[in-house]
């Protein structure tokens, strides 16, 4: 991947072995030249390229993702392609 940059970081609550975390999750933007590369790993099945705007928000398990999210798509005009 190519020019990283950083999106933002949004708030979020895991729980995980009946123990409830308050974490800080960090979000990062990046370009990447070849996309024929791309590989599923460590127990991915599968993955699929979107658009930012096709991508259902109710699909998404984490609140903190969904900010995220929101926050790229409100910037998709400033970010090239």
């Amino acid at each position: 991947v190519e020019e990283i940059h950083y999106l933002g970081s949004f708030p979020n609550i895991y729980h995980y072995k009946g123990i409830t975390y308050d974490v800080l999750d960090f979000f990062f933007t990046a370009y990447t030249p070849a996309t024929t590369q791309a590989a599923s790993l460590d127990g991915v099945e599968s993955y699929e390229w979107l658009h930012p705007r096709e991508v259902a928000m109710d699909d998404l398990a984490f609140p903190s993702l969904r900010a995220a999210l929101a926050a790229y798509i409100a910037h998709l005009d400033d970010i090239p392609f």
